[in-house]
């Protein structure tokens, strides 16, 4: 199942929950059991009443807080070094993005979550997560998309 920018979703094994083009959003993905979550947001407090507060409460239903502690967290996002997008000056808004990764890590370990497994994109690049339930794993990759260079992407295991 796609997880579109704005969405959160949970679903149960064997299916899977994935989201792409992730920059200089924020995903986050926790498998637990048999049961996936997964969020994407541009920005985490304007989704906060549709996206973060739902995730919040089935992680609480779900997960009692003792096992909590055992399940690292997986957080993508993207780059976010330009700072002028078609002339228009994007400061502010990279120091907004900035402040959600900190956010986000802190939600999450506020919540009872072990330490997050982060991967923040280098320029030009975007993250990829999927949640492949039938085994148990998040997989995360990056999409490098240059000038005048084909988009190449990089998967990368990151195990429960």
């Amino acid at each position: 199942m796609h997880v579109n920018q704005h969405e959160y979703k949970t679903i149960i094994a064997p299916n899977e929950l994935e989201t792409c083009g992730v920059g200089p959003c924020i995903a986050v993905a926790i498998i637990f059991q048999n049961r996936g979550f997964l969020f994407h947001t541009p920005h985490l407090y304007f989704d906060e009443d549709s996206i973060v507060e739902p995730f919040l409460q089935d992680v609480h239903s779900f997960i009692s807080t003792t096992k909590r502690k055992m399940i690292l967290p997986v957080i993508v996002g993207g780059s976010f070094e330009t700072t002028k997008v078609r002339g228009v000056d994007i400061a502010d808004i990279n120091e907004m993005t900035a402040d959600c990764r900190i956010d986000v890590q802190q939600l999450l370990l506020v919540a009872g979550f072990g330490e997050p497994r982060i991967r923040w994109g280098r320029p030009n690049e975007s993250q990829n997560l999927r949640c492949d339930l039938g085994k148990a794993l998040v997989h995360w990759s990056t999409d490098y998309i240059a000038p005048k260079r084909r988009p190449t992407v990089h998967h990368r295991p990151l195990v429960f």
